[in-house]
């Protein structure tokens, strides 16, 4: 038994005869055995459940499991075809709204959100992101930056230093101008010609009006500038600190409290980081210090200089050291900090749309499948896994869970010929091959579903299979078209129409729209071959 779980964890189990995404097979089918839990409780236990082994007769046996770490979103998405950031409508009549009276009382909300519903899953239509369902969302964007009144020397502690000032910008997705500017501040403050000032007698009614100023706006993006590792673990400390009653519910979801957690995080571009895990359900958190870190190579990070280095614009020139004793003044000097915070604030909001950041981010969710903050918080891999995942369920394959690498632990990289150094009178011609290790791929029809066995060689004709250089054979298309040649040459059209349509557009946002899509088609194509080589991913073949 699980808590909160209803009597019957397990609804169904059916035998269907499918195969194993891994190894080409003759196109023969396998008995599995489907199960259907009722809730992701019961479905984690389960699964755990049947890893370990079931007592079956004369002892235990252990089942091997496929797709059992797809997350519960996903599947839900995967089944029902719909894609990250795309609009979706509810069937006609199949809906109710949130207040609603039942036999049993009223049903009533349990979000923030400014509208709720009830609606059975098969009721919800997915829309392709084409024609009039291309438009990205007018989502609502908080970028926000806090100022401490630290000791002199000492880098600020959440335990003893105040946040003394919260500065807010506020601005619809595409556009800089902000729909709310202000700042929340500790003691009196001057006027600001263009921003509203919110003056607090104490800390924690800072705190408290901040909290409450931010369910109301109720943002769909949070950003700002290294506001994951400095402003959220600190606000949420600070209040802790001084007993602030309801602060740490920032989440769409009225019962979730928000937490902060260190999380290390690695991966094979950025090697291992520490970065802190914070949960905000239904807001993403696009800390433009991460993003920025992540896509551009720059001498450094600090914001003076990415403002610098992409807006031509500099921050307001106030040091750190002299914060406490700006704060400690009066109205005037207190006027000057909020100036500087506010400008903190609103830089962040210039360089994402400067850069295109939800742009580009809204349509790789929309090619990989995702959901935005899935590109947030995770790597590489669950793009990939999301293609293939959406193109199994139609060839009848499944996905074993967690398979470590075949064959080997280590792989050649490509050999790069070292250039002849000189100078040199005549122009030199450079050629590029255009999308190499995803062509290569389509050429041999290299995939998990065509990688011929060992013992299964003799049984195939040699013109039927490609040797590759390291002594694996595939099978060719002949025999069977392979799962991943067959997404890369679907990318590579849907690349090429996107850079037609770019090409032929007028409309700026359209234009931006078309190359964040183009863009994101370029970079999933050639992470496919890098995921085949990940042996801690979730489907290494360093065969491929």
């Amino acid at each position: 038994t699980m808590k909160d779980s209803p009597r019957v964890p397990v609804l169904n189990v059916e035998a269907v005869d499918k195969q194993s995404v891994y190894f080409f097979n003759f196109n023969r089918l396998d008995t599995f055995f489907k199960v259907v839990c009722c809730n992701p409780a019961a479905f984690k236990a389960a699964a755990s459940l049947l890893e370990s082994g079931l007592e079956l007769g004369r002892g235990p046996v252990q089942f091997k499991l496929f797709e059992s770490k797809l997350t519960h979103e996903l599947r839900f998405m995967t089944d029902y075809e719909i894609v990250g950031c795309s609009w979706v409508s509810l069937a006609g009549g199949k809906w109710r709204r949130r207040p609603w009276a039942s036999s049993i009382g009223e049903v009533a909300t349990t979000t923030n959100t400014q509208a709720e519903f009830d609606v059975m899953y098969e009721d919800v239509v997915s829309h392709k992101p084409e024609a009039e369902f291309m438009d990205v969302a007018p989502l609502r964007v908080l970028s926000f930056d806090i100022e401490c009144a630290g000791r002199p020397g000492v880098f600020p502690e959440p335990d003893v230093d105040p946040v003394i000032q919260i500065a807010n910008v506020v601005t619809l997705q595409g556009s800089t101008k902000p729909i709310i500017k202000n700042c929340f501040c500790l003691d009196t403050v001057s006027p600001i010609a263009d921003a509203q000032i919110l003056t607090f007698d104490s800390e924690s009614e800072l705190l408290s009006a901040w909290r409450n100023f931010l369910i109301a706006v109720d943002p769909d993006v949070l950003t700002g500038y290294n506001i994951v590792r400095f402003d959220m673990p600190y606000l949420l400390r600070r209040a802790d600190c001084l007993n602030t009653k309801w602060f740490a519910f920032w989440t769409r979801v009225r019962r979730i409290p928000t937490k902060a957690a260190e999380k290390v995080m690695t991966t094979k571009q950025t090697g291992s980081r520490v970065t802190m895990k914070i949960n905000i359900e239904g807001r993403v958190q696009l800390d433009m210090f991460s993003v920025i870190q992540a896509g551009h190579k720059l001498s450094s990070y600090s914001l003076n200089a990415v403002a610098e280095h992409f807006l031509k614009e500099q921050k307001e020139d106030v040091h750190h050291s002299i914060i406490s004793d700006l704060q400690s003044r009066d109205a005037d000097s207190r006027r000057r900090l909020a100036v500087y915070c506010i400008k903190d604030a609103l830089l962040p909001i210039r360089l994402m749309v400067k850069l295109m950041v939800i742009v580009n981010y809204v349509e790789m969710a929309r090619v990989t499948g995702i959901p935005l903050s899935f590109l947030v918080t995770r790597g590489q891999g669950i793009r990939v896994m999301s293609q293939l995942y959406r193109r199994t369920a139609a060839h009848n394959l499944l996905i074993p869970t967690a398979k470590k690498a075949l064959d080997g632990a280590k792989f050649q990289g490509a050999t790069v010929l070292e250039p002849l150094r000189g100078f040199y009178t005549l122009p030199v011609a450079t050629l590029d091959f255009a999308s190499l290790y995803p062509t290569i791929m389509r050429a041999h029809n290299l995939c998990y579903t065509t990688l011929v066995r060992p013992e299964d060689v003799p049984k195939i004709a040699p013109d039927d299979m490609t040797l590759t250089p390291n002594g694996d054979y595939f099978a060719k298309a002949t025999q069977r078209p392979g799962l991943l040649p067959a997404i890369l040459a679907e990318l590579t059209v849907k690349r090429k129409a996107a850079k037609k349509l770019l090409k032929e557009e007028k409309d700026p946002f359209k234009k931006a729209v078309y190359d964040g899509r183009q863009l994101a088609l370029k970079v999933s194509m050639n992470s496919v071959y890098g995921f085949t080589g990940a042996q801690v991913g979730d489907l290494p073949c360093l065969n491929i």
